[in-house]
């Protein structure tokens, strides 16, 4: 009697397991897809950072670290460039060479420069 109630049993539940909703495979794609573009984003920030710095503080990657806080009220991504000799040997007071920048993405350029105090 066991063993034919078993079947029937296991049927029902790896039938509710299973998900029903047809839409799901199809979020977790906008979920991957919105993802990617993050990472694009992201990826198009720091080129374009590590370009900025390159040509107008001649300074090699090795020199400095990337941090991104996010966008100002414009849209601009706001990232930091942490000169790594600044992290080693604190100016008094700041004045050290680490800069904020603000850039804008689709025009792929630094609009604004600001530096620590």
């Amino acid at each position: 009697m066991v063993l034919a109630v078993f079947p029937l049993v296991a049927s029902i539940l790896c039938s509710c397991a299973l998900p029903h909703d047809t839409k799901q495979p199809e979020a977790v794609g906008r979920e991957t897809t919105k993802m990617e573009n993050q990472a694009d984003e992201v990826e198009e920030i720091e080129r374009i950072a590590i370009e900025y710095l390159k040509e107008r503080k001649h300074w090699e990657r090795e020199q400095y670290k990337l941090e991104h806080k996010g966008k100002t009220k414009e849209g601009y991504a706001i990232v930091w460039a942490l000169f790594t000799d600044d992290q080693k040997k604190p100016q008094p007071g700041g004045g050290g060479s680490s800069v904020e920048l603000h850039i804008d993405i689709p025009g792929k350029k630094v609009v604004r420069e600001l530096k620590f105090q």
